[in-house]
């Protein structure tokens, strides 16, 4: 999942790409911008920053787009969510 934020009173900005373990991404994108000196982190430099520091999923998730709607697989609970 991905997360981007911007503050423009202060000029700041920062974003978060293929992070799939974190519950809230935006959370993420907010902790980078307030606490590191970089403004885009991915992957597993995201998830590594992010550790003790915002809630994690059990699980990992993949995302598929079908049609004009996504879908979020959990990739070890085969649950389904779904949003347009």
């Amino acid at each position: 999942m991905e997360a981007s934020i911007m503050d423009g009173n202060k000029r700041r900005c920062s974003a978060v790409s293929s992070v799939t373990t974190v519950k809230n991404p935006i959370s993420l994108a907010r902790l980078v911008m307030e606490k590191s000196p970089h403004s885009y982190l991915a992957f597993s430099g995201a998830e590594e920053f992010g550790q003790g520091q915002v809630e994690i999923h059990k699980s990992k998730f993949e995302i598929y787009r079908v049609g004009r709607e996504f879908e979020i697989h959990e990739i070890y609970n085969s649950n389904y969510m779904y949003f347009g």
